[in-house]
């Protein structure tokens, strides 16, 4: 899923999107498509909002989160199905997640008594992306 959102944000992102376009994204059952209005930038056009729904909840809940150990952290990562892999290092007190386009980098401090949380500043993505939808007069 993750993989298959990045692609799409690598063809789409930024871009003027036509109806058929539009249609692709929507054929996928984890992005949600929303309407933020005229765009600034694009007067003729809608600025829209892409979402990774699913990878947009995980990142809200991580965040928000203290897992008591590091495996707990590893057990949700394991479980999500994101398909997220660990980089090992020598440093102890951080753990850090990405996917395997490298597109993803998720960074998590391990504190003195095992704790882990992840700082929102530690991660390097974002579940969405924007697109500008032409207004059809």
């Amino acid at each position: 899923m993750l993989s298959t959102f990045n692609a799409l944000k690598s063809v789409y992102a930024s871009r003027e999107i036509s109806m058929e376009d539009l249609d692709v994204l929507q054929q996928y059952d984890f992005i949600q498509f929303e309407n933020r209005g005229i765009s600034r930038s694009e007067k003729d056009c809608l600025l829209c909002e892409v979402r990774c729904e699913p990878f947009a909840t995980f990142l809200t809940a991580i965040t928000a989160a203290v897992f008591d150990s590091a495996e707990a952290l590893r057990d949700l990562v394991r479980s999500t199905g994101l398909g997220l892999l660990e980089e090992k290092s020598d440093d102890t007190a951080l753990l850090s997640f990405y996917s395997e386009d490298k597109m993803v980098e998720i960074i998590a401090s391990v504190a003195d008594d095992g704790r882990v949380s992840i700082d929102p500043e530690d991660l390097e993505v974002l579940p969405f992306f924007q697109v500008f939808l032409r207004v059809q007069h």
